[in-house]
């Protein structure tokens, strides 16, 4: 029963209260009823025998199909075609529950910063929400709270959904994953340093921009004796630090937008993976920081997320749109062309895709 209740719980919000309202309302009726069914259905006219007979039925078969849709009947198995993929990410996957911009809402509320009304999309990025904020709907609230509230917030949004090392298809055992000749991800990433002239990391100032924690960037991270990491998250840097020692990482907490703690023409390789795609994440800003932070003829990395497996571990390739729990190649190639469209508008030179990697679309260029 516990496990029951936790299940209800634990799902979507509709089913969550079209189930327990259910199973409340069959509890009421048997409880009232109970006693005195021989007697209805003696006293009463024969249309209403029929009336409570159908309702009782018809509460047992929503009942019945509320616990059968959300997989509450493990008795019951759904068959599909052999050859049938499950397109959407699982409904308890991290990508579905933990939504960067409800998150940010909901910190933000409880500061009394109130933006339910503003709509956050895929281009609507952390600078915009502050000044939408500040000049418009909170003009009355000092710019400073506002702007504070809205980058803990953020912060805390991505504490909450990347912090833990948990739910990376990066850490799976590429040989459980249903794709033929696929490598480890850092072996495409190593390729395509060689392929750029950058084998001697050692020699390199390295910075490593979103490292989030750190775990899957470890087959690359481990050949490098010292880099320094920036990260929004706090708690995801305290996770980075359990894998990488103090004389091995520089760590700094900060926003990839303000690199306000790295020098100007301090960094040989920029290297930013999968983050660039992120909600609220000002791209054009990042790349200007980026800019600024890079040494003449320095490289830039970045990629945009290209791969889910599912929990029938079927890979979908693609990246998750907003409002969307199935994710879209497409989508995840015009992310890619707008962030080659900044690199090449804000001065870097060479700008490149590279899509040999399963795992992510790559984007590289000079400074």
């Amino acid at each position: 029963m516990k496990k029951f209740i936790k299940k209800l719980w634990e799902d979507s919000v509709l089913s969550k209260v079209i189930a327990n309202f259910i199973v409340l309302g069959i509890l009421a009726i048997w409880y009232i009823i109970k006693d005195n069914i021989p007697s209805l259905l003696n006293k009463s006219i024969p249309i209403i025998n029929v009336i409570i007979i159908t309702v009782l039925i018809f509460t047992l078969y929503l009942l019945f199909k509320s616990l059968y849709i959300n997989g509450y009947l493990p008795f019951i198995k759904v068959k599909k075609p052999p050859n049938t993929i499950d397109l959407s990410v699982d409904t308890k996957s991290k990508y579905y529950l933990q939504k960067i911009k409800d998150i940010v809402r909901t910190e933000a509320a409880i500061h009394g910063i109130h933006i339910e009304g503003i709509h956050i999309g895929d281009r609507l990025h952390i600078n915009d929400l502050k000044r939408m904020c500040t000049k418009v709907w909170f003009p009355q609230i000092a710019d400073t709270k506002i702007i504070s509230v809205l980058e803990n917030a953020r912060s805390t949004a991505f504490s909450r959904k990347y912090a833990e090392p948990k739910e990376d298809e990066k850490l799976v055992d590429v040989t459980k994953i249903p794709i033929d000749g696929l490598k480890a991800w850092h072996v495409y990433f190593i390729n395509i340093l060689k392929e750029q002239n950058v084998v001697q990391y050692n020699k390199l100032d390295i910075l490593i921009t979103g490292i989030g924690n750190g775990h899957a960037e470890e087959p690359f991270l481990s050949q490098v004796t010292n880099f320094k990491a920036v990260d929004i998250s706090e708690e995801a840097l305290r996770y980075a630090e359990s894998k990488y020692p103090q004389s091995q990482m520089e760590r700094f907490c900060c926003s990839a937008e303000d690199l306000y703690p790295i020098h100007n023409n301090s960094v040989d390789l920029y290297i930013s993976l999968r983050t660039y795609q992120s909600s609220l994440f000002d791209r054009r800003s990042a790349i200007h920081e980026a800019y600024r932070v890079m040494r003449n003829g320095g490289l830039i990395i970045l990629s945009i997320p290209t791969m889910y497996i599912n929990k029938q571990g079927q890979v979908i390739r693609g990246l998750i749109p907003s409002g969307s729990t199935t994710p879209n190649m497409e989508y995840a190639q015009n992310i890619a062309r707008r962030v080659q469209g900044y690199l090449t508008i804000l001065n870097f030179k060479n700008v490149k895709f590279d899509n040999r990697s399963p795992f992510e679309i790559f984007i590289l260029g000079n400074r």
